[in-house]
């Protein structure tokens, strides 16, 4: 993530709700403007290799364009059973940039901070540290999938799970 977003997303944390609002109605606008459809499409061929990011789960998708459409495209995740999907031109990454959160966090991990995927951690109410993938984001809780079976943990509950403490996951859990 570059500094400039950083320091983006630092002050929004300070914005309105109704700031946020006229934001996201600007992003959408610009997002809708033919001329940026239009300038994606000239850079785009059928059979092309890129991802997408899907925001649910923060996570990259390798896919397949295989259909350019006026406002959207069709393409096939190469990754899990390859789905077709429908996605707006927006969610490619064609520039490459890295989707990982780089800032540190110092506040309680939060939905914007984490993906699918990523390995984190929780004390259970006898303290007891359980270690776990995330496999969906909630509002207010995260799905995690541990060797105890599967928990729904808030997200003020969860820590980052450091190098040593992923390596006896992994371990655990071959």
């Amino acid at each position: 993530m570059s500094q400039e977003l950083e320091s983006l997303l630092h002050k929004l944390s300070d914005a309105t709700s109704f700031e946020l609002y006229r934001l996201k109605a600007l992003i959408d606008a610009e997002l809708a403007d033919p001329v940026r459809i239009e300038a994606l499409h000239r850079v785009l061929q059928v059979g092309q290799r890129l991802h997408y990011y899907d925001s649910q789960q923060r996570l990259q998708i390798p896919c397949e364009l295989i259909e350019i459409r006026n406002k959207y495209l069709r393409v096939k995740e190469l990754a899990g059973a390859g789905r077709e999907v429908t996605i707006p031109g927006y969610m490619l990454n064609l520039d490459g940039q890295s989707v990982e959160p780089s800032f540190v966090v110092k506040q309680p991990l939060g939905r914007h901070q984490l993906s699918v995927g990523e390995r984190v951690g929780f004390h259970d109410k006898k303290g007891q540290p359980h270690y776990g993938v995330i496999e969906r984001l909630n509002h207010k809780t995260v799905t995690l999938k541990t060797d105890q079976g599967r928990w729904r943990v808030a997200y003020s509950y969860l820590f980052s799970v450091v190098d040593g403490e992923t390596q006896v996951f992994e371990m655990l859990n071959p």
